[in-house]
């Protein structure tokens, strides 16, 4: 069961616009403790493969990449919610029928369940020698 300032949170993230965000279905807990949320399937492009593709060197679409990420992350802070540890993989580049690509952020739950949870990357900065809370 979630803790209630869990749920509150959670409801909070209900309110977030349909455009721009994934959108998260359900939260559950299997049979084991572990828990996991159910949400939208999203056909997305590799930033890898975008990358390689050329696609990106490209300045209108970097441009157009990284308004859209901006106005998206304007909506989140307007409405009071930060993400503190935003990485590539939050930011999901989906190609429409016409071509044209859209952003979408994942606004990750686990901070919700773990507030002590690491950021990705974290470790590594660790190991790298870095002191306590610069990474």
């Amino acid at each position: 069961m979630l803790s209630g300032g869990s749920r509150r949170e959670l409801e909070e993230l209900r309110k977030l616009p349909g455009e721009g965000f994934v959108r998260h279905h359900a939260i559950r807990r299997s049979s084991d403790g572990l828990w996991y949320r159910i949400s939208e399937w999203i056909n997305t492009e590799s930033w890898g493969s975008l990358l390689a593709s050329g696609q990106l060197r490209d300045r209108e679409v970097l441009i157009d990449l990284f308004y859209q990420m901006a106005s998206i992350l304007a909506v989140l802070h307007e409405q009071g919610h930060f993400i503190p540890h935003l990485i590539l993989n939050d930011i999901i580049v989906i190609k429409d029928d016409r071509e044209e690509f859209t952003i979408k952020i994942d606004y990750k739950l686990s901070r919700f369940f773990d507030p002590k949870l690491r950021p990705a990357g974290s470790h590594a900065q660790e190991s790298a020698g870095l002191p306590p809370g610069h990474y």
